[in-house]
């Protein structure tokens, strides 16, 4: 990585302080390069495993950090890092998870680079629950680059101390293609009924759900981990103009909405009342319509994640004096309905109209990545938060679905659910 010369014991290296003086990232999670360059001197690294990796793994951070080779089966109480390679086995991760010491791993297989996981007590799932769905085939001989694999692991160990340098760790790890340096990330949770990290009571340990390992996957990092950088991402041009986006359906008939009604928020309705063109306006207004638009802001009635807007609403018309019934698109933009088609019954249900809101995955994940989907499931509960205000304002009944048949309705919308999925369904309207 640089210079291997040996420091003179208690100062850093004129190397070490040249590296971090000019890395932009050093100050990005310390206040100066010299806090980074701290971090590094009060490590107290022990690594266990194949005594030549660890040689190199010394070589690689000699100018920068003191790497120790383990003398017994479970490190020493100083310790502020256990460095495995290879499996750690029962006995150091327990030991390890117990005495509050976060653990890292490398792994090779084949030609791939494991980097990771980091089981850290106050931030990870334990080990056993990280490796139980770990992507190394046992089957595969282990014949990778070990300088290289080494290399690339002395990088992570770098950026996890002196978090001087980016880094996935501590909430995902890699997998690193050793001959195209292609790289995928892995992350797991914490299985239900596991002994050591689970507060579930479970009869036996389960598989984590998806919905708890997609969590992880997304998962902002601890705050003593944050990403400042990361967090800058938000002011690019590029992410502030996505708020300017949405869907228009230039190609349908346009077909106007009366004006909507905004007093009657301030008087609710005293009983039911009858649903036509002035209630869905300011219904469709308030749920996901705009209040004021400039050249640097969209200003909208309901929260969203980002200020993107990602919830499209669908409208389907039964029966509301002075639409034809069918199905329509509702253009924010334009506070208007574009009528999509006039089959009304592609959409089951008997409400006088179902509204169907979508998420424009793309166009999140475009600033936010995989976190797109959390996104697009908050705007989708604030979405149907507003509604139902509106809706017990108005006098109007509003239900919504628990179950409804994705591809059903897409086909009957004209989207495709990897881009667009379908996130609520609600019947409006109606007797009580």
């Amino acid at each position: 990585m640089w210079s291997k010369r040996e420091p003179r014991r208690g100062r850093r290296s004129d190397t070490l302080a040249d590296v971090l003086s000019r890395l932009g990232d050093s100050t990005g999670a310390n206040p100066a390069w010299e806090q980074a360059a701290a971090r590094l001197q009060a490590a107290r690294v022990e690594a266990f495993g194949d005594p030549a990796l660890i040689r190199m793994l010394q070589g690689e951070l000699a100018d920068s950090l003191r790497v120790q080779a383990a003398e017994g089966s479970t490190p020493q109480p100083a310790t502020t890092l256990a460095i495995c390679f290879g499996e750690p086995g029962a006995a150091l991760a327990g030991h390890c998870w117990e005495k509050n010491i976060p653990l890292l791993r490398l792994r090779l297989a084949g030609r791939r680079a494991i980097l990771g996981p980091l089981v850290h007590p106050a931030y990870t799932p334990c080990a056993e629950c990280l490796t139980a769905e770990d992507p190394i085939d046992e089957r595969e001989p282990v014949a990778g680059d070990a300088p290289l694999a080494v290399a690339l692991f002395a990088r992570e160990v770098f950026a996890l101390i002196s978090r001087a340098v980016p880094s996935v760790l501590p909430v995902r790890w890699r997998s690193v293609d050793l001959d195209t340096l292609a790289y995928s990330e892995h992350s797991s949770a914490t299985r239900p009924g596991c002994p050591r990290c689970s507060i579930a009571e479970e009869a036996t340990v389960g598989r984590a759900s998806l919905a708890a390992r997609y969590e992880a996957a997304v998962a902002l990092p601890p705050k003593p981990f944050a990403d400042v950088k990361a967090h800058q991402a938000h002011y690019k041009p590029s992410n502030m103009a996505l708020q300017q986006r949405s869907k228009s359906w230039p190609v349908a008939p346009i077909v106007p909405l009366p004006r909507p009604p905004l007093e009657r928020l301030e008087t609710p309705s005293p009983g039911a009342a009858t649903l036509g063109g002035e209630e869905l306006s300011l219904l469709l207004m308030m749920m996901a319509g705009i209040q004021q638009r400039t050249e640097q802001r969209v200003y909208r009635w309901t929260a969203s994640g980002g200020n993107i807007g990602s919830v499209t609403p669908y409208v389907v018309i039964r029966d509301v004096a002075g639409f034809e019934p069918g199905i329509y698109g509702y253009a924010l933009a334009e506070h208007r309905l574009a009528r999509l088609s006039p089959h009304a019954e592609e959409v089951p249900g008997d409400a006088p109209v179902t509204l169907m809101l979508t998420g424009d995955f793309p166009k999140v994940a475009q600033k936010y990545g995989a976190f797109a989907l959390r996104i697009v499931l908050l705007d989708s509960g604030c979405a149907q938060a507003t509604a139902r205000s509106v809706a017990r304002a108005l006098g109007l009944r509003l239900r919504p679905r628990f179950t409804w048949n994705d591809e059903a309705i897409s086909r009957a919308l004209g989207t495709q659910l990897d881009s667009e999925p379908i996130i609520a369904v609600l019947d409006l309207g109606g007797k009580a």
